[in-house]
């Protein structure tokens, strides 16, 4: 394909689990380094509860329009200080790196409490994208 890729959605006979197992299985081609931000990917689209189009792929690509009213929020911004507990509508970069330390060791199932942590890569993955949309 030449390094593009092309989407074809279809609502043909498929399960959305048939979906997300051939994706899984079409990883195993990627090169090692590319795969955690591949997964990632497949674990950010497992949250979209809205139709599949151009709405998703700006979601999954982080082009954040108006997805975050599909999982509560009016938007990106909302939905990361939420994630974060901030109350602070205009955090600073410290602030929003020291909260995310504090967060991601409270969620790590090394350090964190095990009765809270039966999620702990959902909960460390909306941490790092809350993170990532509070300091572009």
């Amino acid at each position: 394909m030449n390094g593009k890729f092309r989407f074809l959605f279809d609502d043909g006979d498929m399960a959305p689990e048939q979906n997300v197992l051939a994706a899984a299985y079409a990883i195993k081609d990627f090169s090692y380094s590319d795969r955690p931000a591949t997964m990632n990917l497949l674990r950010k689209a497992a949250k979209w509860n809205g139709d599949v189009g151009d709405d998703f792929l700006s979601y999954l690509l982080g082009q954040h329009k108006n997805y975050m009213g599909r999982i509560g929020h009016s938007d990106a911004t909302s939905w990361a200080l939420h994630v974060l507990e901030i109350k602070n509508p205009s955090p600073s970069r410290s602030e929003v790196k020291q909260r995310f330390r504090e967060l991601l060791r409270t969620a790590h199932p090394d350090t964190g409490d095990p009765k809270r942590n039966h999620d702990a890569a959902k909960r460390i993955s909306d941490l790092t994208e809350a993170r990532r949309v509070l300091l572009r």
